[in-house]
């Protein structure tokens, strides 16, 4: 048996990339990795495959893609088989754009309107309107905020802890 824990997964050209399946099987199988056509991936300067041993049935498999490119998004399948029988996992790569082509500063609007929801919320714990610039993505800021706004409105975080986690951002 094999599972998968991420079946799809978005990457971007020029980063690298871990692939995982988890297998059970016993006897102990021969463990490959394919892509697209069937074809057989092998270690080389970009491809890294191991197998980790966790059980005498339990079995976790990793192939390593450094610097993706355009050839390297598709399907890939990893196998394994022994004299019992065989089985196969399906994971899909899809591209998402270039490594680091997202990055973009917050605006000062933008962090105005964030501190604005912060200060209302919890109260001004800054002390002289300090503005955080960041190189942190804008799609990855916003989001991790509003997540922050609804954790803390379900008593999960404390108030000092997020306003301190939100101005070392």
């Amino acid at each position: 048996m094999i599972v998968i824990p991420s079946q799809l997964i978005g990457a971007r050209l020029a980063a690298p990339l871990t692939l995982d399946c988890h297998v059970e099987s016993y006897p102990k199988p021969i463990t490959f990795w394919t892509h697209e056509n069937g074809s057989l991936i092998h270690e080389g300067s970009r491809y890294h495959m191991w197998t980790e041993k966790f059980s005498s049935y339990k079995f976790y498999m990793r192939l390593y893609i450094g610097s993706l490119s355009k050839s390297d998004f598709g399907t890939y399948k990893c196998n394994a088989k022994n004299t019992l029988g065989g089985s196969e996992g399906v994971i899909k790569v899809y591209n998402i754009g270039y490594f680091g082509s997202d990055t973009q500063y917050v605006t000062d609007e933008e962090m105005q309107r964030t501190n604005q929801i912060a200060r209302s919320k919890w109260g001004s714990e800054d002390s002289g309107g300090s503005r955080v610039r960041s190189a942190i993505p804008g799609w990855y800021l916003l989001p991790l905020v509003s997540v922050l706004l609804v954790l803390s409105q379900q008593s999960l975080l404390t108030t000092r802890y997020l306003v301190y986690q939100y101005h070392t951002v």
